[in-house]
């Protein structure tokens, strides 16, 4: 255990354990695959302690590139490790390691999760040593890693509850410049070499678009992510697709981005800066409402190219506005959730800093816990003004193929709004 006056990562006064973890499989394609991480603790923090699992970019190793850490008002904790090999935290060919890097030679193999699943061990490990609450774990990365927080958090909804994203890739093949890097550990495309256990090739399993539109009954973590649209090496259109796919999936998430390049940075609800503390109680056992077509959200376009070749930097390439936001002005409270089996109840709102006093979105009530409608389940719904006290809106839905409802237009303002669904 170490303790530093100058913090650690801009957190003053905590502690940092390092261990050596020797893994293997599924969590590594040997026995006794030695991986180093580390737990860092800041002072004081408020038991049981919030956890994050901190993926580091390019470059960066356990001990930085993921920066600030500490995301909880009362403390969160921090996981990390060194990224090996770089499979962008996502995983790996089981004959990775033999160097011979042919397709009959890798034909006869599967593509493992290997790093998801180590990284999930220690969580497990640590947070019964430590006694995190397994409830409020969330994941965090840039670049490398913020491509791997996005793919962590939606194939494992059930352990976590919210993601923070900076910059990454959410589908690997449409990355240009990175596609090489992802075909070392997956296999050539062409190849179709599937993932362990199932007839998914990995270079779908492990596209976020994919993913999302093969999985859309399954709720998935909020996701608060950012791209730049000056970012060559990461590519807007595969982000601009991930937006497209988040609204017709209907999944919860903040999306921000601008022309700087790959120093984007994402933006929380309520307080719209970088890194402030979650401001919102977000727990995996918790539902969350999903927010689309906001008449507030700024347009991203299509990922259309508008000019071609390789403009001047900071110069919109693309169709849609040069910098926006998608649902970053919408915020829900905890503290007053009805999630029964036969109804369902949520109080949202806009941030005072909002540029307009209300606005109309479309709410689908998303990880729910009891609250599971059947395909063509008929219910009613409204949305009283918490500050006029009174019904401003009424109508009546019905549950889709997926089980989902979705109140299209409600009305959500300043003064908070009081949306209930029941039969």
């Amino acid at each position: 255990e170490t303790e530093s006056s100058t913090g650690f990562n801009y957190v003053k006064k905590c502690s940092v354990d390092e261990y050596v973890r020797w893994d293997s499989p599924p969590n590594a394609f040997i026995e006794n695959k030695a991986n180093n991480y580390i737990v860092a603790i800041p002072h004081g923090a408020e038991k049981p302690i919030s956890v994050g699992l901190h993926l580091h970019c390019w470059g960066g190793d356990m001990f930085g590139g993921y920066g600030f850490w500490d995301y909880y008002k009362n403390g969160s904790a921090l996981i990390a490790s060194n990224q090996e090999p770089y499979d962008w935290w996502t995983g790996y060919h089981e004959k990775f390691w033999e160097k011979n890097y042919k397709e009959e030679n890798w034909k006869n193999g599967s593509v493992h999760p290997y790093s998801q699943d180590r990284m999930l061990s220690f969580l497990d490990w640590a947070t019964e040593k430590y006694g995190f609450d397994k409830d409020r774990v969330f994941v965090k990365g840039s670049s490398m890693g913020g491509s791997g927080s996005v793919m962590f958090a939606i194939r494992h909804p059930e352990r976590f509850a919210w993601c923070n994203s900076w910059v990454g890739i959410h589908n690997p093949y449409a990355s240009e410049h990175f596609r090489g890097s992802y075909t070392l550990v997956y296999g050539k495309k062409e190849w179709n070499l599937k993932m362990a256990g199932s007839e998914i090739p990995a270079w779908d399993y492990f596209n976020d678009i994919w993913y999302l539109e093969n999985n859309i009954k399954t709720g998935i973590p909020l996701l608060i992510f950012c791209n730049g649209k000056d970012d060559y090496m990461i590519s807007w259109p595969q982000a601009a697709e991930m937006v497209a796919t988040l609204q017709k999936t209907r999944q919860p998430y903040v999306f921000t981005w601008s022309m700087d390049d790959h120093s984007t940075r994402s933006k929380f609800p309520l307080f719209m800066k970088n890194d402030p503390p979650m401001p919102i109680d977000i727990r995996v056992n918790m539902t969350l409402p999903a927010f689309t077509k906001c008449s507030l959200d700024d347009d991203p376009g299509t990922g259309m190219k508008i000019i071609e070749g390789k403009p001047e930097s900071r110069k919109n390439a693309y169709d849609g506005v040069e910098s926006g936001q998608i649902n970053l002005y919408l915020y829900w409270e905890t503290d007053s959730i009805t999630d029964k089996a036969d109804k369902w109840k949520m109080t949202v709102a806009l941030v005072e800093s909002a540029p307009k006093d209300e606005c109309t979105v479309n709410i689908t009530p998303r990880r729910t816990q009891e609250f599971f409608p059947t395909q063509d389940a008929k219910f009613k719904w409204t949305n009283t003004s918490v500050q006029e006290g009174k019904i401003i809106q009424s109508g009546e839905i019905t549950a889709d193929e997926y089980g989902l409802l979705t109140i299209e237009k409600a009305i959500v303002s300043k003064g908070k709004n009081r949306i209930s669904i029941f039969q």
